[in-house]
């Protein structure tokens, strides 16, 4: 909206209220004077421009009677407010009502000065109308208000009309404008508070971490006119207030934990908590009853503050969520009361949101917990351990994945389940350095000991893309250790909260000095395929959630063996995680070019075990590789991962490529191979060993099938059943041994 239609709409606003202004002036004092009207929309032609040289020169006339009465001006003007207006007033101390006085008896100055400027005006006006905004007088009042001050005048400066009737209609246009412009502000602030609101709720539905999401709200909360602070906080039980987050200026904020002795003194805040539903303060000196509270307000210029409830999805408080203002009434109006309502509704939505979609990743953390494990965090109790990334074809320890810890008191160590949760941006990249610290001595202890072929990676937080300084950390750190930065690993997360944009050209920068770049869980996000062929990449690491069921679901090894090859044919390395146990070891190996990392291999070590578990797993090398033979399985689930392997390259040769088969040997069981294994592992004459024959029975009958012309897909469709059936009796083989082990 334009300056002109926010005129028009005052005007209209002043037309409207006429009767009510008609009303008001009757009960008013009379002077016994004719109050020149004012004509709105009144042709300029006819009235002197009120910020003219001759109107300066005019107004001169009076500056002594308007020096002289300004005091009984205010107080009349004060003594005769009603509604709305006097409810305001009556949040105010007398100290503070005695400089409002002041500040008016300056404004009637300023309005009447003959050097006064219709821009500066403008601005004064506006500003003024921000800051009836901010107290909640209502336009509707301000205009009644208007009047007052009208009569105000001329009951105590008399002469206007009888000695300086051109000053008068100086003053008149002056006063009209004034009223105009002072609406246009009001008018403005709530515009500007509404488009800020718009903009804050887009933001919160963006956020996929707690704590950035609580900190950045908070933030954008001080940015708002008249607001000075904002914090959150809870209950621990009905007696304890413990205060997560706070910024600006506050009475609650995160040193402030509150007993049950302090909570009979601050009963504003059990009161939201208790009866659910928002609390509004608008005078702290007339409502809080605490007097060493009352004394931190009035230091602060606190002034009034709310209290409104952020809601669990049982529409039960789960934080309160305070906010601070310099003006006294600043939350009387109900567009207010809208705003930090329709706020807390926005935000208690996105952190059931981001709660519900973590919950199988992170705990549910009270206040308590989270700002504790922020407090070990800030102290250094960080700890890192390292999970081994094995080649199971040659038994070499390739790198060694760190991951930190949290040491509690008596050395009780904390996993990420627990403490991310409680952490945000800060946090995650002040764990990060002091992790990569610890990653890159233990490093060099292991370079100095001799094992030169192993590197390290370490999780880089996507949020450092948007710090180009904490990428520049990374090199500098890895360079005071004299380590080659190639031996370092960064992996980021496969995550929507990634800005692909700002990860290139932070990823290309990493890689000039030579890091290698890890896209860890992929398969888990929507955007996996994309981002692997968009980032400049040097590995992937296959999401572990494909990889764990595989015991009692291995259709899901059909995505692993493709996410496998996809690597292998964009020339990445790939490192399967998840591998609990020696059967899914087995499976993985059987694959092809995969390094493992899991249980099933090691669980994560600490730094003093290292060595002697790199050293022992090596020793077990085979001395000889036979690369004619590769890597043979040792299990049941070994042997599958061998037949889907075979059943890909047969599909794949379909239909262009069947030349590459050779169906003379792909068609004799008894001369396959796997024919032993089934009888070395104990499934001789089991059925599973019928359904081995019949995948071999499948593939002889292709060359004559294709000779006749029949559809490949209707091929490919057979074997594919054949390795269905084969699964099923797996999968109820492996329930039968669990029930038996059970």
């Amino acid at each position: 909206m334009d300056q002109n239609e926010l005129l028009q709409q005052t005007l209209a606003q002043l037309r409207a209220a006429g009767k009510t202004i008609e009303t008001l002036a009757a009960s008013l004092p009379q002077p016994a004077i004719e109050i020149p009207t004012p004509q709105f929309g009144q042709a300029k032609s006819t009235l002197t421009d009120p910020y003219s040289t001759h109107a300066a020169t005019l107004l001169a006339q009076i500056s002594p009677l308007v020096q002289a009465r300004r005091s009984e001006i205010a107080t009349y003007f004060y003594n005769n407010l009603r509604n709305e207006s006097e409810l305001i007033l009556h949040q105010l101390t007398s100290e503070e009502l005695e400089h409002l006085k002041e500040m008016q008896m300056r404004y009637l100055e300023k309005l009447m000065s003959p050097k006064l400027s219709a821009i500066q005006h403008k601005e004064t006006a506006l500003q003024a109308g921000a800051r009836h905004d901010a107290v909640s007088l209502p336009p509707e009042e301000l205009t009644l208000a208007y009047q007052v001050y009208r009569h105000a005048i001329y009951l105590h400066i008399p002469e206007l009309t009888t000695d300086y009737p051109e000053v008068a209609q100086i003053i008149e246009q002056r006063l009209n404008q004034d009223l105009g412009w002072q609406l246009m502000g009001t008018m403005q602030a709530l515009e500007a508070r509404n488009h800020h609101l718009k903009l804050l709720s887009e933001q919160i539905a963006s956020h996929i971490n707690r704590d950035d999401l609580l900190a950045d709200v908070l933030e954008s909360l001080r940015e708002l006119p008249g607001i000075v602070g904002a914090s959150v906080a809870a209950f621990a039980g009905e007696n304890r207030l413990f205060c997560e987050k706070a910024v600006g200026l506050v009475l609650h904020g995160q040193e402030c934990t509150l007993d049950s002795n302090r909570l009979l003194r601050d009963e504003p805040l059990l009161q939201a908590w208790r009866e659910e539903r928002p609390i509004w303060l608008n005078s702290v000196t007339r409502e809080v009853e605490d007097s060493c509270m009352l004394a931190d307000a009035q230091q602060l210029g606190i002034r009034s503050y709310a209290i409104i409830p952020v809601r669990d999805t049982n529409e039960a408080p789960t934080l309160l969520l305070i906010v601070y203002s310099e003006w006294p009434g600043f939350f009387l109006t109900q567009d207010k009361k809208f705003y930090f309502e329709t706020l807390a509704r926005s935000l208690s939505q996105q952190v059931n949101h981001i709660e519900t979609a973590y919950h199988h990743h992170f705990a549910n953390l009270t206040l308590q917990e989270r700002q504790h494990y922020r407090t070990l965090l800030d102290e250094g109790k960080v700890e890192m351990v390292y999970q081994p990334i094995v080649d199971p074809r040659t038994h070499q320890v390739i790198k060694l994945e760190s991951l930190a810890r949290l040491i509690d008191e008596d050395d009780k160590v904390i996993a990420p389940y627990f403490f991310l949760a409680a952490f945000g941006t800060n946090q995650l990249l002040a764990l990060f350095e002091q992790g990569l610290q610890q990653a890159c001595t233990t490093l060099l202890d292991l370079h100095n000991q001799g094992e030169t072929q192993i590197g390290i990676s370490i999780n880089l937080p996507t949020e450092a893309f948007n710090h180009p300084q904490v990428l520049y950390r990374i090199y500098a750190t890895v360079h005071s250790f004299n380590l080659p930065p190639h031996k370092i690993a960064l992996e980021i997360l496969e995550s929507g909260a990634l800005d692909e944009g700002k990860a290139i050209q932070g990823i290309k920068k990493l890689k000039e000095h030579g890091f290698s770049i890890v896209m860890d869980d992929v398969g888990s996000g929507e955007s996996s395929m994309l981002r692997m062929k968009n980032l400049p990449l040097d590995e992937i690491k296959v999401d572990q959630g494909f990889v764990r069921p595989l015991l009692n679901q291995l259709d899901h090894l059909d995505y692993v063996d493709t996410l496998v090859r996809l690597a292998e044919n964009i020339n990445l390395f790939c490192v399967v995680e998840g591998v609990e146990d020696e059967n899914i070891v087995d499976m993985i190996s059987t694959l092809g070019s995969a390094y493992l990392q899991g249980y099933g291999i090691a669980k994560p070590l600490p730094k003093h075990q290292l060595l002697d578990w790199i050293r022992q797993y090596q020793a077990t090398a085979q001395e000889t590789i036979d690369m004619k033979k590769g890597y043979q399985p040792k299990t049941l689930y070994g042997w599958y991962a061998r037949h889907l392997k075979r059943a890909r390259l047969i599909m794949d040769a379909l239909p262009n490529n069947v030349d590459l088969l050779n169906f003379d040997i792909a068609a004799h069981w008894e001369q396959c191979p796997m024919t032993n294994g089934l009888g070395e592992m104990g499934f001789k004459g089991h059925p599973i060993e019928e359904t081995h024959q019949m995948f071999h029975d499948v593939v002889g009958e292709l060359r004559q099938k294709l000779e006749e012309g029949q559809e490949p897909m209707q091929l490919k469709k057979q074997l594919a059943q054949v390795l269905q059936i084969m699964r099923q009796q797996i999968e109820d083989h492996h329930r039968e041994q669990t029930q038996e082990n059970t």
